[in-house]
């Protein structure tokens, strides 16, 4: 096949634009896009990066005042048991919870101790005495959440209450 030169050139010319148009669209254009999609992405990663860095400042803050409460923690007496405390403290004030939960979160030095109560019917002068109960107690445990509500039905009160604690870790 002669070609003159002038078809040779316009070949050149055409192979040329192909190879731009595959160059563009396989690896300029990709890296276009990934560039955008960084600019993009880029402030919104170092936005959270700040948010836990300062998490992980709270948390190792909240750490040592953790572990320094640990010292602290007053010894209960031997085989205390907050269960029980807590349901001494219900049956004074007369109160018949509907359900106790306790629960546990270990640190290296201190245990938190945390109980839930669910009360389905009581009144205002016993929850008053059951909390009166609590805060005048010389253990370690501490009404740290309530939610008081009239019940649907009947006369009375439900409750949900919620007592935490620190105690040693073995």
């Amino acid at each position: 096949m002669n070609m003159s030169s002038r078809e040779k050139n316009l070949l050149l010319i055409v192979l040329a634009a192909i190879g731009l148009l595959v160059a563009y669209q396989f690896w300029l254009r990709p890296m276009m896009e990934d560039t955008h999609t960084l600019r993009r992405v880029v402030p919104e990663k170092r936005e959270e990066l700040s948010r836990l860095k300062q998490l992980a400042e709270e948390y190792e803050r909240i750490s040592i005042e953790i572990e320094e409460l640990g010292g602290e923690v007053p010894e209960p007496e031997t085989g205390f048991s907050p269960l029980a405390f807590i349901e001494n403290a219900l049956e004074q004030a007369g109160i018949t919870p509907q359900s106790l939960s306790p629960r546990e979160i270990r640190g290296e030095r201190v245990v938190q101790v945390t109980i839930d109560v669910s009360i389905a019917q009581a009144s205002w002068t016993q929850l008053l005495d059951f909390f009166a109960h609590l805060n005048a107690s010389e253990t370690p445990l501490r009404l740290s959440s309530f939610d008081i509500r009239r019940r649907r039905r009947g006369a009375g009160l439900e409750a949900d209450v919620t007592v935490t604690g620190l105690r040693r870790a073995d």
